[in-house]
């Protein structure tokens, strides 16, 4: 993770606060630099600074945000960041009468993971997941920088079984590094 210390951000995005920032403060001592850990209160704000972070080419590693928010929803919020940066994971902190939208939205791949709150004390429950789709998304950004063509028929047996091979194993097939002639 260090490589990528300085284009990698943390968005945490809830409308209270004191523990926003509680939350902001045990991630970046548990990341230890790795990530930036940004706070927002709403989806206009987290919109902001979403559109400032990959305006300065930083890539959104990690949303985390509550279903309730006073401008909008989580969800809502997560339709943006899918757009803006569609390789950024999600977490959706929901309440229990929440948690069937929250399900939803797992279903319609706007969210990659749920929490159910109150997680007291919700950094020993949040820093798990956190761990998990961290390491997903870097070794799956790391991945996507080695470029590869594959030559062949768009269409043939044998360049869909190379091209599927390679999705499956995170390298991208774009142009760069010459991998076969089928």
């Amino acid at each position: 993770m260090a490589e990528n210390a300085r284009t990698a951000a943390v968005l945490l995005v809830s409308p209270d606060p004191l523990r926003r920032d509680e939350v902001v403060e045990g991630l970046r001592r548990h990341l230890g630099g790795s990530c930036r850990v940004i706070g927002a209160g709403g989806v206009r704000e987290a919109s902001d600074v979403l559109t400032y972070l990959t305006g300065e080419g930083t890539a959104v590693a990690l949303a985390v945000c509550e279903h309730r928010l006073p401008d909008g929803s989580g969800v809502e919020l997560f339709g943006h960041v899918g757009l803006a940066s569609p390789t950024t994971r999600r977490v959706l902190l929901t309440t229990l009468d929440q948690a069937d939208s929250a399900l939803q939205a797992i279903n319609q791949s706007q969210v990659d993971r749920y929490l159910v709150l109150p997680a007291e004390p919700l950094e020993h429950r949040l820093l798990p997941i956190v761990d998990d789709l961290l390491t997903e998304w870097f070794a799956q950004d790391s991945a996507s920088q080695i470029g590869v063509t594959v030559l062949g028929h768009r269409f043939a047996a044998g360049s869909y079984l190379v091209k599927d091979y390679l999705a499956r194993i995170l390298v991208s097939t774009c142009p760069g590094i010459l991998m076969a002639w089928i």
